[in-house]
């Protein structure tokens, strides 16, 4: 199953390890230096100023436009479909 995180793009839900709120990366200084180590790397994909949320997958982040109480009743409502 896949998971919509906005702007026609979707990620293997199985692959999601976690989906945080951006804002974490203001107030949590170890968060924004390794979120900023990730785009050194190219491994940020989407546009972080329109980010509310990031996406956390194994070869990277994807910042994505929707909340993260969004994406994670998706995740939630797709995991039950999937019983």
């Amino acid at each position: 199953m896949y998971l919509h995180i906005g702007h026609d793009v979707t990620v293997p839900q199985g692959e999601v390890i976690a989906i945080i709120d951006r804002e974490l990366l203001r107030r949590s200084p170890e968060t924004r230096q390794w979120f900023n180590r990730l785009r050194g790397l190219g491994q940020i994909f989407g546009d972080e100023r329109e980010a509310k949320s990031l996406v956390i997958v194994p070869n990277g982040v994807y910042c994505s436009p929707i909340s993260a109480v969004t994406l994670m009743r998706r995740a939630q409502s797709r995991a039950l479909q999937d019983e």
